[in-house]
């Protein structure tokens, strides 16, 4: 009956009534309106991790955000954990036992180059970040997945992009699919049989059995 919605430009949102009735839950902490992706810790719900900024570019209409908030009371109150200047988040992960483990997938800056994109693992809550999986300074991480059964094992979607004036870039040299083994402390770019042109590449999903 309980569901969290992010929205583009208007905050989080959450219904305890399977959707009959939704309450703003962000007013008054968030510092941004647009939510690019929640988390909902399964071993103990009433944490959740909240990324800003639009994971799917508009254009220049895109709307930006700043960084990463989390609670530990279902929504009630929230905390910013930092990770400002990624300001477009794809994706955040939390390990399915320990909710201090969580991981973020971090697109950057849609209009210009930025070294803070990539994956961030914290192991303390959020209260400290480290970027393992970077790059180059037009290359995110568009889609980030666990195994569901072995949640060391975890695969990454990096895209290069970038907002011009006049065009839109999409793929690079630096997109690919990159895979860990070690919970996301090292990364392998696993690239035979891919196309060497690559847009972005999303929506990596775990089957539920080690493949």
């Amino acid at each position: 009956m309980t569901y969290y919605m992010g929205t583009t430009g208007g905050g989080l949102w959450k219904t305890e009534t399977a959707g009959q009735k939704w309450e703003n839950i962000s007013d008054g902490y968030f510092k941004t309106g647009s939510v690019g992706a929640i988390a909902v810790s399964a071993s103990n719900p009433n944490i959740l991790y909240c990324g800003m900024g639009e994971h799917a570019p508009r254009g220049v209409m895109t709307s930006y955000g700043d960084g990463v908030y989390k609670s530990t009371d279902a929504g009630k109150t929230w905390q910013h954990l930092g990770l400002e200047k990624t300001q477009h988040i794809s994706r955040v992960i939390i390990h399915p036992t320990n909710p201090d483990i969580v991981y973020v997938a971090a697109q950057g800056a849609l209009f210009e180059g930025n070294p803070e994109r990539g994956i961030y693992k914290s192991v303390d809550g959020g209260k400290t970040w480290k970027n393992t999986l970077f790059v180059n300074n037009l290359t995110g991480a568009a889609e980030l997945s666990m195994d569901a059964n072995y949640p060391e094992i975890m695969y990454a979607a990096m895209w290069e992009h970038q907002r011009k004036p006049n065009m839109v870039i999409s793929g690079g040299e630096g997109s690919g699919l990159y895979k860990s083994t070690d919970a996301g402390e090292t990364w392998k770019k696993i690239h035979e049989g891919l196309p060497e042109e690559k847009g972005k590449n999303g929506h990596c999903r775990e089957s539920g059995k080690l493949q």
